[in-house]
């Protein structure tokens, strides 16, 4: 009889995994690693984008010029720092 395995113990088993894994930049395919590491920081700057987008646009639908201009200056301004979090 085969027994299953629950989805949540598969799930575990495979962060901890990924959590114990030893990344060695000095060896082997460097450019491989390197997207491999850079995959989150464009993640997070995508979604950040994304959010100003999506924020200018429901706030240019039912306001004025003045709070379109202060949400694009408030969004390019979080970008910014965002930016420099994460490339430090």
């Amino acid at each position: 009889m085969v027994k299953l395995m629950n989805p949540m113990n598969r799930i575990r088993d495979h962060f901890e995994e990924c959590i114990s894994m030893q990344h060695d930049f000095t060896e082997g395919n460097v450019l491989k690693k390197m997207l491999f590491f850079s995959v989150p920081i464009f993640g997070t700057l995508f979604l950040q984008a994304l959010y100003g987008t999506i924020d200018l646009l429901i706030v240019g639908m039912y306001s004025d010029a003045a709070a379109v201009s202060a949400v694009s200056t408030g969004s390019m301004t979080i970008q910014t720092v965002t930016s420099i979090i994460s490339f430090k």
